[in-house]
């Protein structure tokens, strides 16, 4: 299906835990400080005060659980009813999924990466005006799938504001490595998709809501440091099996077409990370934060819909 600028293409998305997985986020003590910085506690509205009271009751059950250890807990959002729902934020599958096209454009880049090539480069510093003592290295690294070391080059290269200086650094990583692919407007596919400064995102991803119940639970873990006080914390888990539901959207312009989306699908094919082709795939991402403990896999399950 080829997209035009006015053609959204909206894609239903499941995700699947598919191991024991923890994601630090707005949980009820990150939402009573929002409130009480708002000054709701103290607002006349009947609604706020019975809102800022249920959030108090519920930090007092936690704490009467596990005490006064430090709790991580899940992200929740709050509806009208007082009801807390465990979510996974849409901006954190954003983050993944753009990491992903990331890492892979890094790989790709660094077959080609070689001491007289970065040499080269390595002569645009001055010119640029950036002083990371790797610049070189870094600069090698743009590529067509990515720039994500562009703004650790010079981040204020990263900005469309910056073109003239982003043009030049560009056509000379083209130059040393020897291609003519002329990269769409100096900028990587990443950039084009998720967007840069000064380039709204092509790609909007909701929140995703539970798909049935969840049924989460809580473990205690001691944080051992030689010198210190061993320190107890809480964290709250997402149990394998467990579903979110949620969109992604993806919305063509003249600078990115659905053959740039395409492009991004067969590169995690190409990776190994996701399978399907057309109207559906199935992509391996992992999500979480466990502290030290590592990441939870999951797989989202996109869906184009009519």
């Amino acid at each position: 299906m080829t997209a035009v600028a006015s053609q959204a293409v909206v894609y239903d998305a499941t995700i699947t835990i598919e191991t024991e997985t923890h994601i630090t986020g707005s949980g009820p003590l990150e939402e009573l400080a929002r409130i009480r910085g708002e000054n709701i506690g103290s607002a006349t509205d009947i609604a706020c005060k019975t809102r800022y009271k249920d959030l108090v009751d519920e930090i007092l059950r936690i704490r009467e659980k596990i005490g006064n250890a430090t709790f991580l807990p899940l992200p929740r959002l709050y509806y009208s009813d007082g009801r807390a729902v465990v979510y996974i934020p849409g901006s954190s599958v954003k983050g993944v999924l753009r990491a992903l096209l990331d890492q892979y454009g890094i790989k790709q880049a660094l077959q080609n990466l070689d001491p007289e090539r970065v040499k080269e480069l390595e002569g645009l510093r001055q010119e640029l005006g950036c002083i990371v003592k790797d610049f070189g290295t870094r600069a090698a690294l743009i590529n067509k799938y990515s720039h994500a070391t562009l703004s650790t080059v010079c981040e204020e290269l990263y900005a469309l504001s910056a073109f003239e200086k982003r043009h030049k650094l560009v056509e000379k990583v083209e130059e040393v490595l020897g291609g003519q692919r002329r990269w769409r407007h100096h900028l990587g596919l990443s950039e084009l998709l998720f967007g840069t400064t000064g380039l709204r995102s092509s790609i909007y991803v909701t929140d995703f809501l539970p798909d049935g119940d969840v049924h989460t639970y809580v473990k205690v873990f001691i944080s051992v440091a030689r010198g210190r006080i061993a320190n107890p914390y809480h964290l709250e888990f997402i149990p394998p099996g467990t579903k979110f539901r949620g969109k992604i959207i993806f919305n063509p312009t003249p600078l990115v077409t659905q053959h740039d989306l395409d492009s991004f699908f067969n590169a995690l094919k190409i990776e190994g990370i996701a399978k399907g082709g057309g109207n559906k795939y199935e992509i391996t991402i992992t999500i979480g934060r466990r502290r030290k403990l590592g990441y939870g896999k999951a797989t989202i399950t996109l869906t184009q819909m009519p």
